[in-house]
């Protein structure tokens, strides 16, 4: 799914090298300096992974194993690896899409949080969009449990296996910070199948990755209504777009 031009990697500095923490497969940045995007660690290139974690692929390119090793390293370390405040603005950027366009009232929206790791995103979500019945489902053992212990309702999925879910049971799916992975065509099927035919897949990703993901939404027949640049508080450009996406075109919906 990358459609990342041929990176620059680069050295990185001695200091910065001796305060790298290796984590398994993964090597946490200090969190006092924004490191290069790709480099190189020994004789292997690695790619940072927002401002806190090298990866030894793209996050697109991880795994499935991988993925849940990183997502369970960001529980462990909630409070280096997720910047709240980039949360926060990112879920109410997203939210103004229902805001905008549900011509149902809040209370009562059935809410999918695809994704949902510690549960962080559904209690914001709650927050955004008081009154709505939020679901979450994660691949990580350890994410369902953390979020079931924020009194989240949550179930524990798997890939490229169907959704626990009957046809259309929501009105909206959203996903926070999880497009950048590669989630496959059958699970896009899937979220499609579940969607209610007037509701929104509303999602944020990487603008450097915002097209390979579209073209994997349209092979499944996903609508793309709209593609928003995400503006940080200051009124300047971020890394991130919300993407808002129909299951049906609009002339079929009824």
């Amino acid at each position: 799914m990358s459609n990342m031009a041929t990176p620059t990697i680069s050295q990185l500095p001695s200091d910065i090298k001796r305060r790298l923490r290796r984590k398994g497969d993964f090597f946490l940045c200090p969190d006092d300096i924004v490191c290069p995007k790709v480099a190189y660690i020994g004789e292997n290139v690695y790619y940072r992974f927002m401002n806190f974690v090298y990866l030894p692929q793209p996050p697109d390119s991880l795994s499935i194993e991988k993925v849940v090793e990183l997502c369970d390293l960001r529980l462990d370390l909630m409070g280096k690896l997720v910047n709240t405040d980039i949360n926060k603005h990112i879920v109410a950027q997203a939210a103004n899409v229902v805001k905008a366009h549900s011509a149902k009232p809040l209370s009562g929206l059935r809410v999918l949080d695809f994704g949902c790791g510690s549960g962080f995103s559904s209690l914001l979500l709650k927050e955004e969009l008081p009154g709505i019945r939020i679901t979450g489902v994660d691949i990580s053992k350890k994410a369902v449990k953390h979020a079931r212990k924020a009194g989240l309702t949550v179930e524990r999925t798997y890939p490229d296996k169907a959704l626990p879910f009957d046809n259309a049971s929501f009105d909206y799916i959203f996903a926070i910070f999880v497009m950048h992975f590669n989630v496959g065509v059958s699970t896009l099927e899937e979220l499609k199948r579940i969607l209610h035919p007037s509701g929104k897949f509303v999602f944020n990703v990487y603008r450097r990755d915002v097209e390979g993901v579209l073209e994997q939404l349209d092979e499944v027949g996903f609508h793309i209504d709209e593609v928003m640049s995400v503006e940080g508080a200051n009124g300047t450009t971020t890394n991130h777009v919300i993407v808002s996406c129909a299951s049906f075109t609009p002339d079929f919906v009824s």
